[in-house]
């Protein structure tokens, strides 16, 4: 019931940041709500990038990767948990829940247009592991300054950031024999009508060989 809470929640404009748990290190030892599918679940690492012996792994039962990210939990600088005016360390994906939220503040301050899915993306796509992302630190370290000046680029689905033939080759395989899926569902619906189908092949092929409108943009 929480995890559809929070995909509720973010349907609904609130950018919803969930800690993984401490539950590591076994497979798919995270908590709910950290599984629903359109949140940010934070994993937690050391001061040098090593994953926490204690953040909980994915994958969901489905089968999808999890966490998003991670940021700092281990000997994290807080507030006394007993005494309110003195400040002290300690560890949990309680710790970098916060961290990634703050983040994922500012990144709303620098853009207010912004919904939540365009700032879990920034988040993800920008982090250290984002092209190999697993079930240990999921798209990886966050990095706040490249997520502000992040763009989206309808098309590129290959990521290459090229806009050719190899992305009509790419949608045609995804489409019919089963290949990867784009590297954001969103880049392969070239022509906004919210799914990946044939007709964003053929306005990709108009787009580059008959000078067609743009891929749309988001």
């Amino acid at each position: 019931m929480t995890t559809f809470a929070a995909d509720i929640a973010s349907t609904l404009g609130i950018v919803v940041c969930n800690a993984m748990g401490n539950e590591g290190p076994d497979v798919s030892s995270f908590i709910t709500p950290a599984d629903a599918d359109t949140i940010i679940a934070c994993g937690a690492v050391s001061s040098s990038g090593t994953i926490a012996s204690f953040s909980s792994r994915g994958p969901t039962a489905d089968g999808r990767i999890k966490p998003e990210v991670v940021a700092r939990g281990v000997f994290a600088f807080c507030v006394n948990a007993s005494d309110t005016n003195t400040f002290g360390y300690s560890g949990g994906t309680s710790l970098s829940t916060p961290l990634v939220c703050g983040c994922a503040s500012v990144l709303l301050s620098a853009h207010p247009d912004w919904v939540p899915w365009k700032v879990r993306e920034a988040l993800m796509y920008t982090a250290d592991n984002s092209y190999t992302p697993d079930n240990i630190y999921g798209w990886g370290l966050i990095d706040l300054l490249a997520a502000v000046n992040y763009t989206f680029n309808t098309g590129d689905v290959n990521r290459d950031n090229n806009l050719g033939v190899s992305e009509v080759v790419y949608l045609i395989n995804y489409l019919f024999k089963g290949g990867s899926e784009p590297y954001l569902h969103y880049r392969g619906n070239t022509n906004c009508d919210q799914e990946v189908t044939i007709p964003d092949i053929i306005y990709l092929i108009n787009h580059l060989f008959k000078g067609g409108p743009a891929p749309c943009s988001y």
